[in-house]
């Protein structure tokens, strides 16, 4: 069924940070970890397309410049299937500091928004709805509990 992930295996990252490896529809594995680095994703990336890591990292390193430049230019990009940046303004708004309670003015500021394309919220939703089924059978039921 298209949708579907498969766990492969857990392991650790070179940083040692816990992960599981997940078979996506349509892709190769790749690794889940809580944070995923540029390094990580030059080296799937580079892995994929037989290139150089080097390669590959001017590449992405392009990418992320050209979505900074025309973000500060334009203010919006489109990234059909993946999703949409966008700048937006946030008004200046009153706020307390924690600590001494006193009352104090936030300024105005630009802010970038993303809002997920349908493609890659359905993969979110799926690897999501995956996760949490193998986490509730991992847990008991109650007639377990009692047997």
């Amino acid at each position: 069924m298209a949708g579907e992930c498969r766990v492969l295996r857990k392991a650790q990252n070179e940083k040692g940070r816990e992960g599981t490896y997940i078979e996506l529809p349509e892709r190769t594995a790749i690794q889940r970890n809580p944070i995923v680095t540029k390094k990580e994703i030059v080296r799937s990336i580079s892995e994929d397309l037989g290139l150089t890591q080097l390669e590959t990292r001017k590449i992405v390193q392009g990418v992320f410049d050209t979505v900074l430049r025309i973000l500060a230019e334009e203010g919006r990009v489109e990234l059909r299937d993946f999703g949409v940046f966008e700048v937006k303004r946030r008004k200046p708004r009153k706020a307390r500091n924690p600590k001494t309670g006193e009352e104090v003015l936030v300024p105005e500021k630009s802010v970038v928004r993303f809002k997920p394309g349908q493609i890659m919220q359905q993969r979110v939703e799926a690897v999501g709805n995956h996760n949490q089924s193998a986490a509730e059978s991992a847990q008991p039921t109650m007639s377990q509990l009692e047997s």
